[in-house]
């Protein structure tokens, strides 16, 4: 008698990362963040993947000038039940303050062209802050050069889950 056993990816890797005791846990942790982006945007462009490949890693790794970077010269980010931030610069200076210790964990997206040449990115995943972690739904709208225009970002939870985020 066959028996079926199915294995994610991340699966495999977890695994075989774990065969190894000389990799310590960060790295291991690092690894398994760069998976999940590579499986989160797989459906998309390889040139529209590796923006969002590197909006997610260098807001995770609190580089956030170099995450401003990718916004177009006008870009705004628009956080949940805030104004929107306009400007490489506002943005780069909102991230510091709002964004520290925050780890964002993108699972799935989707793309759609728009009629203008830009696309629109759905993505769903998890944000993990020092106190917390909620589900989060993000639209990005790139420009046909790739850069971001637009970054919405979407409070996936219930109001016992936001209760801790008050101010």
């Amino acid at each position: 008698m066959a028996t079926t056993i199915e294995l994610s990816m991340k699966d495999c890797v977890n695994a075989s990362l774990n065969e190894g005791n000389e990799e310590n846990q960060d790295s291991k942790a690092a690894h398994l963040s760069e998976l999940d982006d590579a499986i989160a945007f797989a459906s998309l462009a390889p040139d529209r993947q590796s923006t969002l490949t590197r909006y997610f890693a260098t807001l995770n790794a609190g580089d956030f000038r170099q995450t401003a970077a990718l916004f177009a010269v006008n870009g705004a980010l628009i956080p949940p039940f805030e104004e929107p931030v306009v400007g490489r610069e506002a943005i780069a200076d909102y991230l510091w303050r709002e964004a520290q210790g925050m780890q964002l964990f993108p699972h799935t997206s989707v793309e759609e062209g728009l009629d203008n040449g830009d696309y629109r990115i759905h993505v769903r995943g998890r944000v993990q802050t020092p106190l917390l972690g909620v589900n989060v739904a993000w639209i990005f709208i790139l420009n046909p050069e790739h850069e971001i225009l637009l970054v919405r970002v979407n409070l996936l939870a219930t109001l016992e889950e936001l209760l801790p985020w008050r101010k």
